[in-house]
């Protein structure tokens, strides 16, 4: 009987954002992993300053060449995500893109649960923006 061939598991590729708030690094970094088809399980996103020093990891790869498209609500979606604590924004927005990637209809798919997460996330910092908005406007 043969054994079963070794899953070949590979050091996961560290993304570096500039901070915490880095839509754009995010975006760039992710439409790049994406373009080379780099699972989200392979993803390690980081802010600069923060370093894990017991992580092995491959770089994050250059900027592929090459465009795909997503629904603009996605990146409105992802715009106020990014402003959300939750440490794991960065891995759920690129997990949902890939999901994007293999079926372009997942945004109108109500019972994601991923998407769901995603959209709680949105409207807590939407929440949040309007009651810092209150508090400056009494305080002024």
């Amino acid at each position: 009987m043969l054994a079963a061939p070794a899953l070949e598991r590979r050091a996961p590729r560290v993304v570096r954002l500039a901070g915490p708030e880095d839509f754009e690094g995010w975006r760039e970094a992710a439409r790049g992993l994406a373009l080379i088809d780099v699972p989200p399980d392979e993803v390690v996103w980081e802010m600069d300053g923060e370093t894990d020093l017991l992580a092995t990891s491959a770089p994050a790869p250059p900027a592929a060449p090459g465009l795909f498209s997503v629904p603009k609500a996605f990146i409105e979606l992802a715009r106020s995500v990014i402003l959300h604590r939750d440490p794991e924004r960065f891995s759920l927005l690129y997990i949902f893109l890939c999901r994007l990637r293999e079926r372009p209809r997942a945004m109108e798919d109500a019972a994601d649960p991923l998407l769901h997460r995603l959209e709680l996330m949105a409207k807590a910092v939407r929440r949040d923006r309007r009651i810092g908005e209150r508090a400056k406007a009494l305080a002024d």
